[in-house]
């Protein structure tokens, strides 16, 4: 089971080859998850029964902008993205962090 965005999917898993036996399925959407950290609100129990949080993704990709003192705003990069932890070059001219770029095919976050 993974998230992607705020949609629980299943896939069947082969633990022999640790490999997917199938494709993927959309379980339920409207999860409570955070893609920054890789991490979404849901449990398993050995019987089946699925518990889960309802709620969306609480890391959206979104612009990045520079508010001055003054309030004036100054938009650094227009393209959405997912991003944390700003950090400007020594001369203030330059922005940098951690910069996420949202994954096209969904990515496994471990077998429940």
């Amino acid at each position: 089971m993974y998230v992607e965005g705020n949609t629980l999917f299943a896939m069947p898993f082969d633990l022999r080859r640790l490999a997917a036996a199938g494709p993927a399925v959309r379980v339920i959407d409207g999860v409570k998850s955070d893609d920054s950290r890789g991490g979404a609100q849901f449990a398993v129990s050995g019987l089946g029964t699925l518990a889960y949080l309802p709620g969306r993704n609480s890391f959206d990709p979104r612009p990045v902008a520079w508010m001055e003192r003054s309030g004036a705003m100054t938009v650094l990069r227009t393209t959405p993205a997912q991003w944390s932890n700003p950090e400007f070059s020594p001369d203030g001219a330059v922005p940098s962090g951690r910069w996420c770029v949202p994954r096209r095919e969904p990515a496994p976050m471990g077998v429940a």
